[in-house]
């Protein structure tokens, strides 16, 4: 054991025992904020995340990952450098939510089909809060369905462009070829279904835990308004939300605490991937960078979506007082939106590459 290692278990043993001291002293807090978190888990978590991750894991071991690429010729994985698993990973990832980037990454990494390298350059930027979450629950707790767009936008493009800025100049890794032997229909269902139940308890545990941790922290540090919600985000992201909420919208705060996904994501990533041995520190430091530059963008997108949006409804819904107010609607605005904005960014980046080549 190294010494970082040993210092390590000492700081987690005195936390532990904190976590103990406190729920003995103060029960009621302690067993409310438990309460709290299964409920938050019965009520958002589950709901929103166990099929897409059964659905993941049935397409990873059904070879999704091949036939993506055939349907789309290569084009994202030409795009990002990246193989037709690292194209799946990043795909499945941003439309599935917490963390189905990683148990997809880790499915492949076990199976050997892909590499380590890959995974540690796509999977910071895979993480990601799914559009389910981000516009239906965070929009629901602030009552603002545009609240949860900006998000949704500014992770999005923060983790697209971290992803192209990271792109290797000799193009796409070697595909990996598949081992072992082809798993058949039912038993991929089986397992599928039976991985994701354990994977479902684990991320709950993960959620009642540093929602318990938060509370105690809070107590004992009393932090009020932006700086509570601030703190209760680096831990666990929902319960960070929930706490901005009361305070009122801060775009700025919201993409920060949304970049970086909170500890509790970062330890269900690690679950996810077991020993497959990625680089845990250097997805930490990617998962930094994201969390500056997604709350950059949370504020643009914030400003885009408060005058172009009422500029496109205009445009094309033809009222003389904007106002966007249906759900479809806002999800009318928000493509039109992102299209312009992805294609001022895809044009930034082809410059950017032409002058980095002189």
């Amino acid at each position: 054991m190294t010494k970082k290692e040993r210092v390590l278990n000492i700081f987690l043993c005195a936390v532990c025992l904190c976590a103990v001291i406190f729920a003995v002293l103060r029960p009621q807090v302690a067993a409310g904020a438990a309460f709290s978190a299964l409920s938050l888990c019965i009520r958002r978590v589950v709901p929103s995340l166990f099929l897409f991750v059964v659905a993941a894991k049935m397409l990873a071991k059904c070879g999704f990952a091949a036939i993506f690429s055939r349907i789309t010729h290569g084009a994202l994985e030409r795009f990002f450098g990246v193989s037709p698993c690292g194209a799946a990973v990043i795909l499945l990832g941003l439309l599935s939510g917490y963390p189905t980037g990683a148990v997809v990454g880790g499915e492949y990494l076990a199976s050997g089909k892909m590499e380590r390298a890959e995974a540690e350059r796509v999977l910071p930027f895979a993480t990601a809060a799914s559009p389910a979450f981000l516009v239906g629950a965070v929009g629901g707790m602030f009552s603002d369905t545009r609240f949860g767009a900006v998000l949704l936008a500014a992770q999005v493009f923060s983790a697209l462009f971290l992803l192209l800025l990271t792109r290797k100049k000799g193009g796409m890794p070697a595909r990996v070829l598949e081992t072992g032997a082809p798993v058949r229909p039912l038993a991929a269902l089986t397992s599928s279904v039976k991985e994701s139940g354990y994977a479902a308890l684990a991320v709950c545990s993960f959620v009642t835990f540093f929602y318990v941790f938060s509370a105690m922290i809070l107590h004992i540090f009393p932090l009020s308004g932006e700086a509570a919600a601030l703190m209760s985000g680096m831990l666990e992201i929902s319960c960070g939300f929930s706490r901005l909420a009361d305070v009122g919208e801060s775009c700025f705060l919201g993409g920060l605490m949304l970049g970086f996904g909170g500890f509790s994501v970062f330890l269900q990533t690690a679950d996810a991937l077991g020993d497959t041995g990625v680089n845990l520190r250097k997805y930490l430091l990617c998962k930094c960078v994201q969390a500056l530059l997604c709350g950059v963008l949370a504020v643009f997108f914030g400003k885009v979506f408060e005058f172009g949006g009422e500029m496109c409804a205009v445009f094309l819904f033809g009222r003389e007082q904007a106002k966007v107010s249906a759900v479809w609607e806002t999800a009318l605005v928000f493509a039109v939106i992102c299209l312009f904005s992805a294609i001022v960014l895809v044009v930034f980046l082809k410059i950017f590459r032409f002058f980095s080549k002189k």
